[in-house]
């Protein structure tokens, strides 16, 4: 009897584990289907506009490629000023279920790569993904909480 009682807890719980184990895998599979439906949404070109904490205007456009890698193009200037501040950066974007993130590799001056230092926490970023559609992606820095927004623009729109 005690021999029968074994196998039967024996069968009980080979078969919840296997019941939690196609659970979890239903679980990775949807979130895997929700992470490439986002990324699908994010390549291509966005720009975003906004007056930043000095009442500079600040525009960037983001070129979002399907192999992984990024390039933003930031163009800073004060209104009335007769200047406008350039910087291009470049690295690597990828999503994860609600999260967008972004490692940057460096930054391009003229033909020149100067590398980010990759052990400065400074060039990782996390984003939570707001709002994503064909057209607009709503999106909020989990470290220093600003939220920003960008409107997907032509493949052959260029910053002035």
């Amino acid at each position: 009897m005690k021999k029968l009682a074994c196998v039967a807890l024996m069968i009980c719980l080979a078969f919840s584990i296997g019941c939690e184990t196609a659970r979890k895998s239903n679980v990775k599979y949807s979130a895997s289907t929700y992470s490439a439906n986002n990324r699908s949404l994010m390549i291509g070109k966005w720009l975003g506009e906004m007056v930043n904490d000095q009442g500079e205007q600040q525009k960037w456009l983001v070129t979002r490629s399907s192999d992984g890698t990024y390039k933003v193009q930031f163009q800073t200037s004060k209104p009335g000023a007769q200047y406008v501040r350039e910087q291009i950066e470049v690295g690597m974007w990828g999503v994860s279920g609600p999260i967008y993130f972004t490692i940057t590799k460096g930054a391009l001056k003229g033909d020149q790569f100067l590398p980010a230092d990759p052990e400065d926490p400074l060039y990782y970023d996390a984003y939570e993904i707001i709002y994503l559609d064909e057209d607009t992606m709503k999106y909020r820095h989990i470290d220093m909480d600003v939220t920003f927004q960008v409107h997907k623009v032509a493949e052959d729109f260029e910053l002035p």
